[in-house]
């Protein structure tokens, strides 16, 4: 029987041949293994962990480029405040989008909490940077 995709080498083969021992749901958690899900969720969650990241990383790296050129640019320092208190929110906000995601990754007691604190953030960060 020819291999079904040659350039992926004979480990990655899917036949039953090379692969005779199956983990089934049962034998897994006879072992001990427990598979957590990727509920939606969980990938929403990431989602909203990886904007919220995004954004604070490059909140931060604004932050230390106008700090590196506050002494040439001393007008900078007007928008420093808003800066660091918008790199602040934006912080709490990633921590407790990592709270949810892992929470509800992990079906952990105090998700349902640390979901509410994330959508209040969302809430509260909307609310502070909507152009009025």
């Amino acid at each position: 029987m020819p291999d079904k995709f040659p350039f992926v080498g004979v480990a990655n083969q899917a036949h039953e041949r090379q692969n005779p021992i199956l983990l089934t749901d049962e034998a897994a958690e006879d072992i001990g293994y427990r598979s957590h899900a990727l509920r939606p969720s969980v990938v929403l969650l990431g989602f909203v962990l990886g904007s919220t990241g995004a954004i604070t990383f490059g909140l931060l790296g604004v932050a230390v480029v106008f700090t590196w050129l506050l002494p040439d640019y001393p007008r900078l320092a007007s928008e420093l405040p808003a800066l660091w208190r918008s790199l602040g929110m934006f912080f709490g906000l990633t921590c407790a989008a990592a709270a949810s995601f892992y929470g509800q990754l992990r079906a952990k007691a105090w998700r349902r909490a640390a979901i509410s604190a994330l959508l209040f953030g969302i809430v509260i960060v909307g609310w502070l940077h909507w152009p009025r």
